[in-house]
């Protein structure tokens, strides 16, 4: 029995929780070199690593975001926007021309390449860095774009007001079919099913804002109804997840600094409404094995 597994039994052992979701510091994560092994077979559900970046590192990429230009900033509605383009940008331009595609990939390729210069610290590097180890030293990579030219975003800014600021309910898995074009793509490289979430707090809302997970997986439900609020499962029982008493959840409220990993694909979650005057800001996206199992992708 490793270390791993020891750490992993003690803590859930006094810890009864919805969901095997462990709290660790940035120095320990060499404790758990199979942690991203056993979010994909399902013996954890999640990290939260305290610390991944320090005051002087979240305070860079803070005061970079907001120094783009709001022309530059795709706004989803008044209380969302997201920075560079989210992955769902891809099946808006699927009616154009491959030129199009191209020149996005070659445009996302050239912003983190110039990123670390630009923001005055290394994101994607340190997230690798994170990961690797979790993945027990597997390689971590930005997939490439069409015709293995440019690339895909590693991560995006979320920026969230009270003003409508909220993710819905959802899950990975439930996104193959809605951005059919980009998925389609990345699983000529990727195991797409049971991606794993990703995201680095770098400024939280004074209250709300919090990552709610759901009791309810992909595996058993599948369908989302209109006005998002109710998930239907398999064998036609709806689930509303406005009533704790129908649905049990958990939520965590990462501080700034903080990383959280997840099993994001198969597990039904949504970020709480944002309340007060301060926005949340979050930088991050998602994780997916490589077709020989050898190592990871990273992307937006």
């Amino acid at each position: 029995m490793n270390l791993f597994t020891n750490l992993f039994r003690k803590r859930t052992k006094s810890q009864k929780k919805l969901y095997n979701f462990l709290t660790i510091q940035h120095n320990e994560i060499d404790n758990y070199k199979h942690g991203i092994s056993a979010l994909k077979d399902g013996s954890i559900d999640g990290f939260l690593i305290k610390n991944v970046l320090n005051k002087d590192e979240v305070k860079l990429l803070v005061n970079g975001y907001k120094k783009i230009e709001s022309s530059k900033i795709n706004h989803i509605n008044s209380g969302l926007s997201i920075f560079p383009e989210a992955f769902s940008l891809l099946d808006q331009l699927s009616g154009n021309s491959k030129d199009t595609l191209n020149d996005f990939f070659q445009k996302t390729e050239q912003f983190w390449n110039k990123f670390p210069e630009t923001f005055g610290f290394d994101f994607v590097n340190r997230v690798k860095d994170v990961l690797t180890t979790l993945a027990d030293s597997k390689y971590v990579e930005i997939p490439k774009g069409t015709n293995q030219e440019g690339s895909y975003n590693p991560a995006t800014f979320k920026e969230m007001s009270s003003n409508g600021g909220e993710l819905k309910a959802h899950c990975g898995n439930f996104f193959h079919d809605e951005f059919g074009t980009f998925y389609e793509h990345l699983e000529e490289s990727s195991n797409i099913k049971d991606q794993l979430s990703y995201f680095v707090m770098l400024d939280p809302s004074e209250s709300g804002g919090e990552l709610t997970l759901y009791d309810l997986r992909w595996d058993d439900v599948e369908i989302r109804l209109t006005g998002d609020t109710t998930l239907v499962d398999k064998k036609g029982k709806e689930h509303d997840l406005l009533n704790p008493k129908k649905v049990k959840r958990i939520s965590i409220a990462p501080e700034a600094g903080d990383m959280i990993v997840f099993s994001g694909g198969q597990i039904w979650h949504k970020v709480e409404y944002i309340q007060g005057p301060k926005n949340r800001i979050t930088l991050g996206g998602f994780l997916s094995f490589t077709k020989d199992n050898k190592g990871l992708y990273l992307w937006s």
